[in-house]
């Protein structure tokens, strides 16, 4: 019995470290492609038998760390090899062959990739040695050896800015950023630190992405230091993933971080997306998601509205047990009949007393209200 349970906890061992050597290498095929499709997660998977909540997690660890899952067809030529005679930028007849078939749609929204993507074909790929010569050109004041550094490498770019279509800004949108944090790393980039051209641009390429989408893919912008915690968040149940394949309890993400329990729920209460009322609910709807908000001034939650005059009418009858002056001072003070909160001097000017005298009868009626029978009944209306 005991080879046999020792048996089959090994063969658990070895199914569970397949399944973690599997997920990191199709990580690595996603990161140097940039994409990798669902059919190949699926298929790779399919021997492990994983339940459908198990597929989901695992398909949410790929968009976490960047990698597109199911990839536009019409950006796949990018990454294909150098030397394939299909990487060269196709000419009108090639794309009218390609675009057959398409809708009108279609053709609308790949159009301006397409002519993007055959642009930047255009440019060949730099060797270390053209690109130092380059450099050594723009130091001597060439306008247009920095204009060509920049447009042979707007293909390396590109491979940046498609990882990151998961946040929900356009691709166009993060290649423009893409492209001028390219140019900042073309203006400050220097050949002496022993660092490749495309090593140093990865930096500014990533953060001119960076904070566009910080600025942009949310409705209401988030500080800086919220936002890198959210990412290390992510991080750490990214790698915890790939290590237990299940996500981390909100315990075990606050000791991995180091951050409290609670600040760790607040922080993952952020990821929810926000939403505009002004925005059209559905195609088919006409108008926009606040017109179908009901106005709680005008017609009021009945639930909440039965409550509250229970409450209304449990509050008083414990109130009907003080004096006429205790009772008016608590219901004045604490706006229980218009909702509207007095001060102690206008309690006092009301009623022809001092404030300390107020004062007074405040805190008498209120001691008296803790010393009366039953008072606990109220504490089931604090959720009201």
């Amino acid at each position: 019995m005991k080879r046999e349970g020792v048996r089959i906890m090994s063969q658990k061992s070895q199914r569970r470290q397949s399944k973690e050597q599997l997920l990191h290498t199709l990580i690595l095929q996603g990161k140097r492609k940039g994409f990798i499709r669902a059919e190949t997660i699926q298929k790779q998977f399919a021997k492990f038998s994983l339940r459908e909540v198990a597929k989901e997690d695992l398909f949410q660890v790929f968009e976490l760390e960047g990698i597109e899952i199911v990839f536009p067809e019409v950006l796949e030529d990018l990454y294909r090899d150098d030397n394939d005679e299909s990487d060269k930028a196709p000419d009108e007849s090639e794309m009218d062959t390609a675009d057959h078939g398409m809708t009108n749609d279609d053709n609308l929204i790949a159009d301006p990739i397409r002519l993007y993507l055959s642009e930047i074909h255009k440019f060949p790929t730099l060797t270390h040695k053209e690109t130092l010569s380059l450099v050594k050109r723009m130091s001597e004041g060439d306008p247009a050896a920095r204009d060509e550094l920049v447009n042979c490498n707007l293909k390396f770019a590109f491979t940046i800015a498609a990882k990151y279509t998961r946040t929900g800004i356009p691709l166009l949108d993060l290649i423009q950023q893409a492209n001028m944090g390219l140019i900042q790393a073309a203006d400050k980039y220097n050949p002496n630190r022993g660092t490749k051209f495309t090593t140093y641009s990865v930096f500014w390429i990533k953060q001119s992405i960076f904070r566009y989408i910080d600025n942009h893919s949310r409705t209401i912008k988030l500080p800086v230091y919220i936002s890198t915690a959210l990412n290390k968040i992510k991080k750490v149940r990214t790698d915890y993933y790939t290590e237990h394949l299940c996500s981390p309890t909100d315990d075990e993400i606050a000791t991995l971080c180091g951050f409290s329990i609670a600040r760790v729920k607040y922080l993952l209460a952020l990821e929810y997306t926000i939403i505009s009322a002004d925005m059209q609910p559905d195609e088919e709807m006409d108008g926009t998601i606040m017109d179908t908000l009901s106005d709680s001034s005008v017609c009021p939650d009945p639930y909440v509205s039965v409550h509250t005059d229970e409450c209304r009418d449990a509050i008083y009858a414990f109130l009907n047990k003080l004096n006429e002056r205790e009772k008016s001072v608590l219901i004045l003070r604490f706006g229980l009949k218009d909702g509207n909160h007095l001060s102690l001097d206008e309690v006092g000017k009301k009623l022809n007393l001092t404030r300390e005298r107020i004062r007074q009868l405040e805190s008498m009626a209120l001691s008296k209200l803790r010393d009366m029978p039953n008072i606990g009944s109220l504490y089931g209306y604090l959720s009201l």
